[in-house]
């Protein structure tokens, strides 16, 4: 999702606009100045300023695409094994979840697909907690609550 209008957060000279209808920024630098020191300090003072350009959605539309990834698999780069199951995941988040995982991880190359086998965590938790690593929140059924937060001890998951 591409933002539509910009968010700006800087005062601006009469020779900024904001063209937020076309989903663009317009800048009008044409400063007429009878003196031409100042025309040109106002040109230098225009190139200085910063703009913050903002994406409203990002985390929403960042989280959508990370669902996305994992259900796809796509760019995955490591395969958890967890009693006979596979779980395809991606390095970068795992290690940003969970200090084990990127110990693990940073034994190993990035360039190369790393397979992980954890034997004591059960499949369905590991997969939960992937759901809760991507998205930010999981539906763990009460009957599970507990072997899940065992499973996220056991991995060190900061975020539980």
């Amino acid at each position: 999702h591409i933002a539509t209008s910009y968010s700006i957060s800087s005062s601006f000279p009469s020779n900024v606009v904001n063209s937020s209808s076309s989903s663009r920024l317009v800048f009008l630098s044409s400063v007429v100045d009878k003196n031409s020191r100042q025309a040109e300090q106002s040109r230098v003072d225009v190139e200085r300023m910063a703009m913050h350009v903002r994406w409203r959605h990002h985390q929403l539309g960042l989280l959508d695409y990370l669902r996305h990834m994992l259900d796809s698999e796509a760019f995955v780069d490591v395969t958890l094994c967890c009693q006979s199951k596979r779980l395809k995941a991606h390095r970068v988040l795992l290690s940003a979840s969970s200090p084990y995982l990127q110990e693990l991880l940073l034994a190993h190359p990035a360039n190369d697909h790393t397979t992980i086998i954890l034997d004591d965590i059960d499949a369905e938790d590991m997969r939960l907690l992937l759901d809760f690593i991507y998205t930010g929140g999981a539906a763990v059924p009460e009957e599970r609550l507990d072997s899940f937060l065992k499973a996220a001890d056991t991995l060190q998951v900061t975020v539980l």
